[in-house]
């Protein structure tokens, strides 16, 4: 769910709250990272670029990015902690519920635009379907 507009509200009101180092400040330490949004930047590269790889529609491109990039974080020294997300606290669930109904709904706008022959709402309707 995340914090909406969090980022620019540190920077907008602690100028040093957000500081960009080089992936080698971080060489010998253990690093946490957000399991779920790491694995989700890789799938909305991958829908954006329709390199997907893998058969049958079971789409892996995003496993192999993340597998690539904890390459690089090892041999950069970090020793990535993944942490994946548990049940989801009851303030989520409406949202959750929300996100299922618009893909539902792509889901549907995606058959019917298949079915008209409407190769923008193809386009569209398979993006929001992911």
């Amino acid at each position: 769910m995340g914090i909406k507009q969090l980022t620019k509200l540190i920077k907008e009101n602690s100028k040093k709250g957000i500081v960009e180092r080089p992936l080698s400040f971080y060489s010998d330490k253990k690093v946490a990272i957000d399991a779920s949004m790491f694995i989700y930047q890789f799938l909305i590269a991958v829908r954006n670029e329709g390199t997907a790889l893998g058969t049958d529609d079971n789409v892996t491109s995003h496993l192999v990015g993340l597998f690539y990039r904890t390459i690089n974080i090892v041999e950069a020294g970090i020793t990535p902690l993944y942490i994946f997300d548990g049940i989801p606290p009851s303030l989520k669930l409406n949202e959750l519920k929300k996100r299922l109904e618009r893909r539902e709904k792509a889901e549907l706008d995606l058959k019917k635009a298949e079915e008209s022959g409407d190769k923008l709402g193809i386009e569209k309707y398979e993006k929001q379907e992911n």
